[in-house]
């Protein structure tokens, strides 16, 4: 692979914010990754790369979780941010080349579920996601079960857990339990496919139930152990 051309780079700051926005010439395309770091608030910063296209404009194709690379810009100045700032972006940058080149990128286990329609993969995904949770070493998430829906018409896969916080309003997750879910999405997506204009061979959606879904979800016949399809 080529390595990426720069084009331009522009950084910034107001006392309050630091950006550096670099914009790349990548063979065909154009990518541009832009970090914006708040000085108080790392849920309002953001470290993206994005790719230009024709069909779509821009497209993100990686975002860092703030935790990845807030702490590492917390003494910033103005004579450092782009030094700071221009690591984190350069991370963003490799990882996006590396887990989106071009073309379509195949999932370690899609050969397994290839030839299954989309209801057939969402029984398939259930029946792994209850294998794995079953010999997961916390009983409360040994306890979850899964309520799966397929939706062929937009291609989605819905993974609705139930036994984490159907009780409350909101669910608090926990740094393991983030652990979990990343695991579970891991596992899932082997399964699927990625084009680098944002075609996929199905989305996936999971979801904690919680006393504010439950009622709905149930009304809807999506109770826990079963796998429903819709239109």
């Amino acid at each position: 692979m080529i390595a990426p051309r720069l084009v331009d780079e522009r950084v910034a700051t107001n006392g309050e914010h630091h950006l550096l926005e670099r914009t790349l010439h990548n063979g065909p395309g154009t990518l541009r990754v832009r970090v914006a770091r708040d000085l108080h608030s790392a849920a309002r910063s953001r470290a993206v790369t994005e790719l230009l296209t024709t069909s779509t404009g821009w497209t993100t194709l990686a975002e860092l979780p703030a935790r990845d690379w807030y702490e590492a810009t917390s003494g910033c100045t103005v004579a450092t941010t782009a030094r700071v700032l221009g690591g984190v972006a350069d991370t963003a940058l490799e990882a996006a080349l590396r887990d989106h080149p071009l073309g379509i990128v195949v999932g370690e286990r899609y050969a397994d579920t290839a030839e299954l329609e989309l209801p057939q993969l969402a029984v398939w995904l259930t029946a792994e996601v209850t294998s794995f949770l079953r010999a997961h070493p916390d009983p409360v998430w040994r306890a979850v079960r899964c309520a799966t829906v397929a939706r062929p018409a937009s291609r989605k896969i819905q993974l609705n857990l139930y036994g984490l916080s159907e009780r409350s309003e909101q669910w608090e997750s926990t740094r393991e339990d983030q652990r979990v879910l990343a695991d579970i999405w891991i596992l899932i997506d082997h399964h699927n496919w990625h084009g680098g204009d944002e075609r996929h061979r199905f989305i996936l959606v999971i979801h904690v139930v919680t006393a504010h879904s439950a009622p709905t979800l149930l009304a809807c016949g999506e109770r826990p152990g079963t796998i429903t399809t819709e239109s």
